[in-house]
């Protein structure tokens, strides 16, 4: 059976390796992956999220729903972040940038401009 080749199988592929990569290290053996997802997303962005990681144990905070997609502010585990909510405002900017700050990963999701089928 062939390895999947789509984006996401790949991006997967290489968090998890990533994520090996520091439980070898010792830095982050008992915690776990935090990932922060920026930009605009086509779907929701816990769909987004449960696309890249599985079944998530995770809370997504986001901003108002703008044009077709979202806007994702960060993703954490809730452990990680006590208190995490949604995010608005010129504080909540402060705080998503310290998310980010904190992040294992920080994936930039950007909208389709148009479908991998459509392209001729």
């Amino acid at each position: 059976m062939a390895e999947p080749t789509t984006p996401v199988a790949l991006i997967y592929r290489e968090l998890m390796e990533r994520w090996e990569e520091l439980k070898n290290l010792g830095r982050w053996l008992d915690s776990r992956l935090r990932i922060a997802v920026v930009g605009a997303a086509e779907t929701m962005p816990g769909e987004l999220y449960r696309a890249l990681c599985g079944q998530p144990k995770a809370e997504v905070t986001t901003l108002e729903p703008t044009g077709s997609g979202w806007t994702v502010a960060a993703s954490f585990e809730l452990s990680e972040v006590p208190g995490l909510g949604r995010l608005g405002g010129a504080a909540a900017d402060e705080r998503a940038l310290g998310y980010l700050v904190e992040a294992d990963a920080v994936l930039l999701a950007v909208p389709v401009l148009q479908r991998p089928g459509a392209i001729e």
